[in-house]
């Protein structure tokens, strides 16, 4: 069973990644650098609890009364994971 949920993560990892570079190139979205470093952190962090075995339950979590948000929000058994990736550059 693990090898089924596996094979399905590995696959929609590379469905998203190839809709990326169709986007990219049919001249989508445009995104400025820093969001697209982000969005694809997180894309990886993302595939990498999957591949853990953990419930991904949000992506880009925010709260309407507070400032700023949780990446990715997921579980496993009794283990939960709030994720906030950073990215440090110079200006």
């Amino acid at each position: 069973m693990q090898r089924i949920k596996q094979a399905q993560v590995a696959c929609l990892e590379r469905t998203l990644a190839g809709m990326d570079w169709l986007a990219r190139r049919r001249g989508g979205i445009v995104l400025p650098a820093h969001l697209l470093t982000g969005t694809a952190d997180e894309d990886a962090a993302f595939f990498f609890l999957q591949r853990k075995g953990y419930v991904v339950v949000a992506r880009r979590w925010a709260s309407g009364d507070l400032q700023g948000d949780v990446d990715l929000i997921a579980w496993q058994g009794g283990d939960a994971v709030f994720h906030r990736g950073q990215d440090a550059y110079a200006a």
